[in-house]
């Protein structure tokens, strides 16, 4: 019985050792015919935010002020009281040495 299973259990091993290096190779292969592909992908990144950060910078820039202004307005009429009561309680205030 042992000399038909061992024999079997070697073949079984030396295709999955076959079957592992084969499938390192092809990664290996892949990742080689890959590679320049994104390199490409890199520099073409670069190029693009290169040309398009300062168009962002603007945009992100107005869309700051505007998102400002837009909760600053309807906080004036509050901010004209609290202005309005500080100069009356700052003015009713004595000063500390006459």
């Amino acid at each position: 019985m042992g000399l038909i299973v061992v024999p079997i259990l070697m073949f079984g091993v030396a295709a999955m050792v076959g079957l592992a290096l084969f499938g390192i190779l092809l990664r290996i292969l892949v990742r080689l015919l890959v590679l320049p592909l994104l390199l490409v992908k890199w520099i073409v990144m670069g190029i693009v935010l290169l040309v398009l950060a300062p168009v962002l910078a603007i945009v992100g820039a107005l869309v700051f002020l505007s998102a400002g202004l837009v909760l600053f307005v309807p906080l004036l009429p509050v901010l004209a009281v609290g202005a309005i009561l500080w100069f009356l309680l700052r003015a009713a205030r004595r000063p500390a040495l006459i």
